[in-house]
């Protein structure tokens, strides 16, 4: 999977994947990844955080990581 240009991206976590999407009012350019254990989302996470990405860094949730760019029509 490619990722796109990091200018100001949104990236979490979630195990409801479609209930995420919904809440962050349905990203044009939604991506995702699914994850096999929590240890892979949590590195996972850690690079996002590296790479800037905004979004929560605590959470329960592993099943899926997303990532959109942030526009005004999206919900943070």
């Amino acid at each position: 999977m490619g990722y796109i240009n990091m200018g100001k991206v949104y990236a979490g976590l979630t195990d409801d994947l479609e209930a995420a999407r919904h809440r962050h009012g349905n990203p044009l350019d939604w991506q995702f990844r699914q994850f096999l254990d929590p240890g892979h989302a949590e590195r996972w996470a850690e690079v996002m955080q590296i790479m800037e990405c905004l979004g929560p860094r605590k959470t329960k949730a592993w099943q899926f990581g997303y990532l959109y760019t942030i526009t005004p029509e999206t919900k943070e």
